[in-house]
């Protein structure tokens, strides 16, 4: 009865020490997953929203807008998020992130320049998506980035008040939850700056 009694309870105790160490080793498979997930993360964040461009490739210094040439430095209040449209933009696309930059504009300063035909058009499309934000109609082949060649693509970036791109992002179609990641990290750090 001793010699049942002891194998009982040996292999009870040897039940619970495998199970603890089971236990633990899983949580700690699960902390290593979480923490790797954080990484993954922040550097897909990063890559995605990072600095725009190394090499001293920067934004046009003045401007040449349908009200005559504007020098950037005048119009920039600190970081402010530049949004630049094209009439040929990919329509659902333009259209989710006006509805962001709609929703965004209260929470910090936003300009936006358009290549439309004509100024009536770009009026109507801001309105259509309650934008307020201050417009500059551009003249045709007018670029703000050197990169912006001949592809009339839709992007957004934040430009210091020293005129620094940051956080240049490319709209990607049907991608509705890469936008909103975008504008949440740009108020989260838009607003850890302001104070």
């Amino acid at each position: 009865m001793k010699n049942l009694i002891f194998s009982f309870s040996f292999t009870l105790l040897l039940i619970i020490t495998v199970s603890f160490f089971y236990t633990r080793h899983k949580i700690k498979k699960m902390e290593v997953k979480q923490s790797n997930l954080s990484v993954t993360k922040e550097l897909l964040t990063n890559s995605l929203f990072g600095t725009v461009i190394y090499g001293g490739v920067g934004i046009e210094k003045y401007i040449s807008t349908m009200e005559g040439k504007i020098r950037l430095a005048d119009i920039v209040s600190g970081n402010t998020l530049v949004v630049r449209i094209h009439e040929s933009a990919c329509m659902p696309c333009l259209e989710r992130e006006l509805k962001h930059i709609s929703m965004l504009e209260s929470q910090m300063p936003v300009l936006i320049f358009a290549s439309y035909s004509n100024e009536r058009s770009l009026k109507a499309v801001l309105q259509l998506h309650n934008v307020r934000s201050k417009a500059y109609l551009l003249l045709p082949h007018q670029k703000l980035f050197p990169f912006e060649g001949n592809v009339q693509s839709l992007y957004v970036c934040i430009l210091t008040e020293t005129l620094e791109p940051r956080h240049l992002f490319f709209p990607v179609q049907h991608e509705d939850n890469l936008s909103e990641m975008y504008y949440r990290s740009i108020i989260t750090l838009y607003q850890d700056k302001q104070q």
